[in-house]
């Protein structure tokens, strides 16, 4: 195994560098890579503050790199799932279903930000959104996720809809999510009235699930 901590490698990003600029091209090996890091990375870095700090110098590089930019075709999808395995939430490493990555998100939230200008308008992306905010590792960030995803619902056609129920699915089940951890606890105006303008919107479409959800909060305030 490999250490990634800077007091064992020099120059770490010596070592993750070259794996993240070999693009979609070659996305099945960049995934893996960041599958294994998120299982030993922290580990062998010793500790959360060094790991942390080679995460943020990855998240960086791939911001400011052309081979982690929108293409077109497949590769557009390929460097989806690569953004979404570095940023913890893919198919791989479920890194953000340990809380104890809690501290690590919550200085990236800026980097999550720059991100979700970028990529979060891709269904796919916006379904693995929307489960990683209902990890406890999102919890700083959940208030802010779901401003970015009601804003970018709202952007959405009827014809952008259709033929999406898992993403429908994804957002009604945050809002669940939200209206659970956050029921019987002081939640700014502001959050509220967006998780309300997110459930409107899906129940305005019918979503079934959307529905029933609007109807349980309904009767819970009664």
């Amino acid at each position: 195994m490999v250490q990634i901590s800077g007091s064992t490698i020099e120059s770490p990003e010596s070592f993750w560098k070259p794996i993240l600029d070999l693009g979609p091209e070659s996305h099945h090996w960049v995934k893996n890579f960041l599958a294994s890091w998120f299982m030993e990375g922290l580990p062998a870095a010793g500790s959360l503050a060094d790991f942390a700090l080679n995460w943020k110098a990855m998240i960086e590089h791939a911001l400011a790199s052309p081979r982690w930019e929108r293409t077109s075709g497949r590769s557009t999808y390929d460097v989806c799932t690569m953004w979404t395995a570095l940023l913890g939430f893919g198919p791989v490493g479920r890194m953000s279903e340990d809380a104890m990555y809690r501290a690590a998100i919550t200085p990236l939230v800026p980097l999550y930000r720059e991100w979700a200008d970028r990529w979060l308008s891709y269904f796919d992306t916006a379904r693995s959104f929307a489960y990683f905010l209902r990890q406890p590792v999102a919890a700083d960030i959940l208030p802010e996720g779901l401003r970015w995803l009601f804003n970018l619902a709202q952007t959405y056609s009827g014809e952008d809809w259709d033929g999406q129920p898992r993403e429908a699915d994804a957002f009604v089940s945050l809002i669940e999510y939200w209206w659970r951890t956050r029921r019987g606890s002081h939640v700014p105006a502001e959050e509220t009235s967006t998780a309300v303008g997110l459930l409107k919107l899906l129940s305005d479409r019918q979503y079934p699930r959307a529905l029933e959800l609007q109807d349980q909060m309904a009767r819970a305030c009664q």
